[in-house]
C-alpha cells in the first residue's frame, strides 16, 4: 500500500533525495478485500473489493469493486 503523496521532485535545482516527501494518510473502510499487490493511493470506501494488481489513484466509492491501472469501477456489491 502506498499514500496520497510521495516524494518532492519539482526543485531541479535540489537533488530527488534531498527534496523530501509529503505524505497523506488514506482511510481504507470497513469489510474490504485488497488484492494482492494493490498499490492503494486514495480512499476506499467500506465494502469494496480492490483486485489484485490495481493501483488506485482517486477515492472509490462505498460497496465498488475496482480493478485496473489505473482501478476504475467495474461492478457494485449489493
Amino acid at each position: 500500500m502506498s499514500g496520497k503523496a510521495q516524494h518532492n521532485f519539482s526543485d531541479l535545482d535540489v537533488p530527488i533525495k534531498e527534496q523530501g516527501g509529503t505524505f497523506e494518510k488514506i482511510i481504507i473502510g470497513q469489510n474490504c478485500w485488497v488484492g494482492n499487490g494493490a498499490m492503494i493511493m486514495a480512499n476506499i470506501g467500506s465494502d469494496c473489493i480492490v483486485g489484485a494488481g490495481s493501483v488506485v489513484i482517486s477515492d472509490v466509492p462505498e460497496r465498488s469493486i475496482v480493478a485496473g491501472n489505473p482501478a476504475k469501477v467495474i461492478g457494485t456489491r449489493k
